[in-house]
């Protein structure tokens, strides 16, 4: 399992947004959470893994589980 914060984002924004709400950014997130956006950036590309503290903040912001913020499918070969 690898942690897929991108998903996570996609999935709030399909399934769990309210009515009216704004879709959720990674700038949004991260005001929301209480950290800057470049560490979201960080933790959505896979170059820093969030700590555990992290992980509950996303969970609850992004109303899921925190399962729900890690995937079982293997992260897309670059194409750079």
């Amino acid at each position: 399992m690898r942690f897929d914060l991108s998903q996570a984002i996609d999935t709030y924004n399909r399934t769990k947004r309210g009515p009216g709400e704004a879709p959720m950014t990674q700038r949004r997130l991260a005001e929301l959470v209480g950290t800057t956006e470049a560490l979201v950036s960080r933790h959505a590309t896979g170059r820093v893994s969030p700590g555990s503290d992290s992980l509950i903040r996303y969970a609850r912001v992004l109303r899921c589980g925190i399962e729900e913020l890690f995937s079982d499918t293997p992260p897309m070969p670059s194409m750079a």
